[in-house]
């Protein structure tokens, strides 16, 4: 288990993202995606685990992970995160062949190279089988490792409505749903089949905070 640092979130979920499940980390641009991914992955390693960060969207920062432990009172650890820059779907989906050993597996951003890769509706079907056989080896990753799996993916908008990126092949191997949002303020909702929770949060040196810490 991995705790989040947003205390609504973490009494939701019985103290943090626990193992074996699937979490998926969803919003628009400037939400905090990235940064609620680069402190689950620094909690893991203060917590004794070592961390495989996928990055499909060249936005890891080493220093930023660096500040975010700092903000802790703690090391780097940056040699306990395993950094997995791709740039194609091949790659991203051969990625998951290393995954053995690790305490968390992240993946910034889930859908990108797919969308890239296989645009437009004459690709849709291809794009969203290939996007689902990862998601399922994901979530088998999750399953027989006994580990936590977080993604983090973009929205877009239609008719005026924001809609996850790709979520019909997402969404059946998901398990905890994060939504972050910066409508009327940074506000987010998790949830999952037990049930859910809502929260305002700041972006500060720690990283994801709850609203009133800051």
């Amino acid at each position: 288990m991995v705790p989040t640092g947003l205390r609504a979130v973490d009494a939701l979920l019985g103290g943090g993202i626990p193992g074996g499940i699937v979490a998926d980390v969803f919003g628009g641009t400037g939400t905090g995606k990235t940064q609620l991914l680069m402190q689950l992955a620094a909690a893991s390693v203060r917590g004794g685990g070592r961390v495989l960060y996928i990055d499909a969207a060249g936005t890891f920062r080493p220093e930023r992970v660096v500040e975010i432990q700092g903000a802790h009172g703690a090391g780097p650890g940056l040699d306990s995160i395993t950094v997995s820059r791709v740039r194609s779907v091949s790659e991203q989906e051969g990625s998951l062949g290393r995954a053995a050993g690790f305490s968390l597996v992240g993946v910034d951003s889930v859908t990108d190279l797919f969308g890239y890769e296989y645009p437009g509706k004459e690709a849709a079907h291809e794009r969203n089988s290939l996007l689902m056989r990862h998601m399922r080896a994901l979530s088998g990753l999750a399953a027989s490792g006994g580990i936590p799996v977080v993604v983090t993916n973009t929205v877009r908008s239609i008719d005026g409505a924001e809609s996850e990126s790709m979520r019909r092949a997402v969404d059946p191997y998901t398990h905890v749903k994060i939504r972050l949002s910066r409508a009327g303020g940074l506000r987010g909702r998790a949830y999952w089949a037990l049930g859910g929770a809502d929260f305002e949060y700041r972006i500060g040196a720690a990283g994801l905070r709850d609203a009133q810490d800051i």
